[in-house]
């Protein structure tokens, strides 16, 4: 399948409609029946010569499929269920396939996919998930989990490479963990932009929590007859949804002839994915696919609890250094002089790369920070007066032009104004990182921000809105 796409379609795939491909991958089947009678008015796939019908318009969904899968199928709609695994099938062609259904207003959509040949017990399947989750509770950090987790997965699934990719806060994503074949290169801690997985898709992902492409080379099924409706059927719930033309050239650019994604959610958003990578066509079962989807779910829950724990362990340590600081303070005969004697220390509290402090006229730096000069222009453009007492980001230059000038020495910046009139600053600076935490992920004590400020003698009540701004980084 070979596919070109302009520079105007590429801009445009955050837009492309994919919910809506109007054709399905050739690997399975598709039966759209209306939900009165179950008579099917649609179809997709190679029908004929799989389930050895040629007259299917219009006929009653048991005459394709059996009474038993019919029955079922009647109850889901009956029953307004979600939809799901109804069974399996002995087609004509002599193959077993497996055979799923869900509503797609105002039809029923039934899905048919070759059946796994070697299937294990479903004890056995479970005893395993169980083992995995008990892995994953053990391991002590989220790295450390991550990598476990790539490695059941290529256990599961048999692909050339599985990848644990994170979306980080700006959209982009990066790759956390990777189990691969040893001659593969690698995509390690490697950054992809936000563009790679348009919004749209990220909501199929939400909605849908596994997809996989078992031939990139694919040539689409189409929906027969030719849809005529006004509005395209929505396949979002789709197994067998085609893909995106962007995706596939995606694929190839790649090297990647087969792929497969299961959703990892944490508290109702996309929190990544475990990406699937294989250099020939490989082909997952529906049974397999459940058993990676539960797995998904486990580590999802997993990667909350090892991301509270570690907020835990940083809000401890930010509690230890806030009383380090206080002591300071407090021991100092002349307050005037503690901070800037204590760089290092003040530097530690906030995880900066680096720090300044200016009082009046003096400046002084520690760490990576750019030069005086940026710094003092930087300083004379952070809000003073009654304005918020903290500022911060971490995206300095999309706020402050003139940084792109030191973006590679400070990409991010906290500042905290102890006197507008003097003026006195504390400035911690982040240099660019690959993976950049904003500043709003930590936690800077409001009663650090008072006690600095009472040591120059500043106590003055502050408006409503400032606290409430300030404390919303604690």
């Amino acid at each position: 399948m070979t596919i070109s796409l302009t520079a105007a379609e590429l801009n445009s795939c955050d837009r492309e409609r994919i919910h809506v491909p109007s054709s399905i991958q050739p690997h399975g089947l598709m039966l759209i029946a209306d939900p009165d009678g179950l008579y099917v008015r649609h179809v997709a796939g190679w029908v004929e010569r799989r389930l050895g019908v040629t007259d299917w318009l219009d006929r009653p969904l048991s005459a394709l499929i059996g009474e038993a899968l019919h029955d079922r199928i009647r109850g889901l709609v009956e029953d307004a269920m979600v939809g799901g695994f109804v069974g399996e099938l002995q087609a004509a062609s002599g193959e077993t396939l497996s055979v799923s259904a869900y509503m797609s207003p105002p039809y029923v959509v039934v899905e048919l996919e070759t059946a796994c040949p070697e299937r294990q017990p479903a004890s056995l399947m479970m005893d395993r998930l169980a083992a995995a989750a008990t892995g994953f509770e053990r391991t002590p950090s989220l790295t450390l989990l991550c990598e476990q987790a790539t490695s059941e997965f290529r256990h599961l699934t048999g692909f050339d490479r599985v990848m644990a990719y994170h979306f980080l806060a700006d959209g982009a994503g990066t790759v956390l963990a990777e189990d691969k074949r040893p001659d593969l290169h690698s995509y390690l801690n490697q950054h992809f932009p936000a563009s790679d997985i348009p919004i749209q898709a990220r909501a199929l992902y939400l909605r849908n929590l596994s997809r996989t492409v078992p031939d990139a080379s694919y040539q689409p099924a189409p929906i027969r007859p030719t849809w005529i409706m006004p509005e395209p059927l929505d396949m979002s719930d789709a197994n067998l949804r085609s893909v995106s033309p962007v995706h596939l050239q995606y694929l190839a650019n790649m090297g990647v002839k087969a792929s497969a994604s299961f959703s990892i959610v944490k508290d109702g958003t996309l929190w990544g994915l475990i990406a699937c990578h294989h250099e020939t066509p490989r082909f997952l079962p529906y049974d397999l696919r459940s058993t990676c989807r539960l797995l998904a779910g486990s580590l999802g829950r997993q990667i909350k609890a090892k991301e509270e724990a570690a907020a835990y362990r940083q809000r401890i340590r930010l509690r230890s250094f806030e009383d380090d600081i206080v002591t300071l303070l407090s021991r100092e005969s002349m307050l005037d002089e503690a901070p800037p004697n204590h760089l290092e220390e003040i530097g530690r509290m906030m995880g900066g790369t680096g720090v300044a402090v200016l009082r009046g006229r003096d400046l002084v730096l520690n760490g990576v920070c750019p030069t005086e000069l940026e710094v003092r222009a930087l300083i004379s453009w952070l809000p003073r007066g009654n304005l918020d007492p903290v500022f911060s980001t971490s995206h300095l230059s999309r706020l402050y032009p003139a940084a792109d000038a030191f973006q590679g020495v400070c990409r991010g910046v906290l500042a905290v104004i102890l006197s507008a009139d003097e003026p006195w600053v504390l400035l911690w600076f982040r240099a660019e990182q690959k993976l950049c935490a904003p500043w709003q992920s930590e936690r800077i004590s409001w009663r650090v921000v008072v006690l600095l400020r009472r040591a120059v003698g500043e106590i003055r009540p502050f408006s409503h809105e400032c606290l409430l701004n300030t404390r919303q980084l604690m």
